[in-house]
């Protein structure tokens, strides 16, 4: 069956394989920010149930920072620039004006922003960008398991593509990336990536990994255009729900089409081996200066500077979902490095059963890591296969999960520079486990800025009043009336979904 061609990431040494498409009355304390809620991670009434929505309606674009503790994971990388990306015209004007209204993007927190209560990402990978966001939850796939989300359908450029990586919980990487040849870290050893191409029309395909070994299944359904051809075609303002649906040996992909679903991919796979896996969605841009489509009727592909496509996300949900602890570092997007502070910091002290999860452009073998100010250890590489052509070596990011003390707040690194190029650059250090956090209570001294965060992770009795805030706010602020907002609240250790009316108290 037909293969997909990859790009390799750098200019210099592209891929010059042929190009067919690229791939790829209860009152509730929660921390609020000016003209931008705070909301965490919404789980319904059953507890198998997770659901989110990326809420706030900032007067300029807000980058989203996910919150410290059991929340999301976010990396955005550029493989030709480890601080900044090639600029892109990213949607919506800098005020969050609707498109067509248009803002430049540069740097790496920019590229993904709430506006409007939803969430943008803007790309352009000049050589090979990603953008990679991972919820704190596992989807349980034993019996059948559904992930759902809501995203935009036009497309400026036949170089951008998103995709879905289920994979074992060992087993994912920072920067998955699939097809001939893969690019960053690689495919994840066993997985199954649901990839809604590059090509347009847009087609879904999907793979299995199995040691490594890919085998692809062609979609067999409508394309992404021909669904949307009932609602007046494809929109940047409208976002479409689309829904996964998967077993160990069937995958199905349908948009939801006025209450019906239209079906973009149904087909038997390979049996993954697994049936418990993290889910990560990316956001992949391959030169799209040099794309020859888009799917917009009367458009005029973007070929010069600021080329990249923005996708619009909202309402994204998946069940059963098992939860799993997520501690992200204290640290910018860009990561750190031998010149910038070298310590990371964690909201809540790890769990038993931890990995300290990065990735680290830097001398192969090098890299140490000592917790809570101990003994240096030398960091241990995450299974990878990494790039098709270079395999694992210090010119490409590579990814780390080490073992970490129970009680590990801090890690400091160490490292050497990487022969191909550059400082060493450490980015999106965080603390996954399986086991529970507990009681552990994060620190308020930990915690990151409200203004830096449009996401917080609020819970609360349903019969008691708030308690008062460990640490009050300099200045003390009202309390804000609400009515019928959605809130989320902590019932002998679940996670319940509703609506409060009453009070907030802004932390």
């Amino acid at each position: 069956m037909p293969q997909t061609a990859h790009v390799r990431a750098r200019r210099q040494r592209k891929w010059t394989g042929p190009f067919k498409q690229v791939r790829r009355g209860l009152t509730v304390a929660i921390a609020m920010t000016p003209l931008l809620l705070s909301v965490a991670p919404n789980v319904s009434a059953t507890p198998a149930v997770f659901s989110f929505e990326w809420l706030g309606t900032p007067a300029t674009a807000q980058p989203w920072v996910p919150a410290s503790v059991n929340n999301w994971d976010l990396i955005v990388h550029n493989r030709d620039r480890q601080d900044s990306l090639q600029m892109v015209m990213a949607q919506h004007g800098l005020d969050c004006s609707p498109p067509p209204a248009t803002h430049p993007v540069t740097q790496l927190a920019d590229a993904v922003f709430v506006c409007r209560n939803h969430m943008m990402t803007a790309l352009n990978g000049g050589g090979y960008a990603e953008i990679v966001f991972t919820p704190a939850q596992l989807l349980d796939f034993s019996t059948g398991g559904t992930v759902q989300f809501s995203v935009s359908t036009s497309k400026s450029n036949n170089r951008d593509w998103i995709d879905l990586w289920i994979s074992p919980f060992n087993e994912q990487l920072l920067l998955p990336s699939g097809g001939i040849p893969p690019a960053l870290q690689g495919p994840t050893k066993d997985a199954v990536n649901v990839v809604f191409n590059a090509s347009i029309p847009t087609t879904v395909s999907v793979s299995t990994y199995k040691n490594y070994v890919e085998t692809q299944f062609s979609g067999t359904g409508q394309s992404v255009e021909g669904c949307t051809a009932a609602l007046g075609g494809v929109s940047a303002t409208r976002r479409d729900p689309f829904q996964v649906t998967m077993t160990r040996t069937h995958v199905r992909v349908d948009m939801i089409v006025s209450g019906s679903a239209c079906t973009l991919f149904n087909r038997d796979v390979n049996d993954a081996g697994f049936s418990l896996g993290t889910v990560q969605v990316g956001h992949h841009s391959y030169a799209p200066d040099e794309a020859t489509a888009c799917n917009v009727p009367g458009c005029a592909v973007n070929l010069g500077a600021g080329a990249g496509n923005t996708f619009h996300w909202s309402s994204f949900s998946m069940w059963p979902a098992v939860p799993f602890t997520m501690l992200r570092g204290d640290m910018p997007m860009t990561g750190v490095s031998a010149g910038t502070t070298k310590t990371v910091n964690f909201a809540a002290p790890a769990p038993a059963n931890s990995f300290l999860r990065f990735s680290a452009l830097a001398r192969r073998g090098s890299v140490k890591v000592s917790s809570n100010g101990g003994a240096a250890v030398v960091a241990q590489e995450q299974i990878q296969h990494g790039d098709g052509s270079d395999g694992i070596n210090d010119s490409s990011h590579i990814a780390y999960w080490t073992p970490v003390p129970a009680g590990t707040t801090s890690v400091t690194f160490s490292a050497q520079d990487s022969f191909a190029c550059c400082g060493w650059t450490i980015q999106d250090v965080s603390i996954w486990s399986q086991t529970p956090l507990g009681a552990s209570v994060p620190s308020p001294s930990a915690a990151p800025s409200p203004s830096a965060s449009p996401s917080a992770s609020p819970s609360a009795s349903p019969s008691a009043s708030p308690s008062p805030a460990s640490s009050p706010s300099p200045t003390a602020k009202p309390p804000v009336p609400i009515t019928g907002a959605p809130c989320t609240v902590t019932i002998n250790g679940v996670q319940l979904t509703g609506t409060c009316s009453g009070t907030f108290q802004p932390s």
